[in-house]
């Protein structure tokens, strides 16, 4: 076999594991408070972090994916942006860990404006996400099960 013929092979190789993944996505512990990691691929341009947002979904939004949610049925339980000094900066590549209701330096808290973060509770559906437009699989479901955290599909159910 001539070289000519490996080159579509190796394309195919190539270009299907790079199509699947993902520029940018979220993981959370199981602990609580969680813990959400954003991950971020070698060969994204992802680089701005508008805001990172913890919502607790309606129940009617439940079994629906993030964008065919109605979004203002859900309540948004905490919400942190980071501070202008930030913005264009690059700050996706070294953004730490973050824990639900602390506010990691270089951020503020916009939601709650004036209180700690929501408390989670036990059974309840949340969902955390950084800017869905920039990062559309950056999206996490989760719910509170015995004390831990459950990851959840898009659905609602895993």
């Amino acid at each position: 076999m001539s070289r000519i013929s490996f080159l579509p092979v190796l394309l195919v190789l190539i270009v299907i594991p790079v199509a699947s993944c993902t520029d940018v996505s979220l993981s959370v512990s199981e602990s609580i408070p969680p813990t959400f990691r954003f991950h971020k691929a070698y060969w994204s341009e992802v680089n701005s972090f508008p805001f990172f947002v913890v919502e607790e979904v309606a129940v009617e939004n439940e079994g629906r994916s993030h964008s065919q949610q109605v979004r203002e049925k859900n309540l948004i339980v905490w919400k942190i942006i980071p501070k202008p000094e930030l913005w264009g900066t690059g700050i996706l590549d070294h953004l730490p860990p973050i824990t639900y209701g602390k506010v990691p330096d270089g951020f503020r808290q916009e939601l709650p404006k004036e209180a700690p973060a929501l408390v989670l509770e036990e059974g309840r559906v949340y969902e955390a996400s950084g800017a869905p437009t920039l990062m559309p699989d950056a999206i996490v479901r989760f719910r509170i099960d015995n004390g831990k955290v459950k990851t959840l599909s898009s659905s609602g159910s895993r």
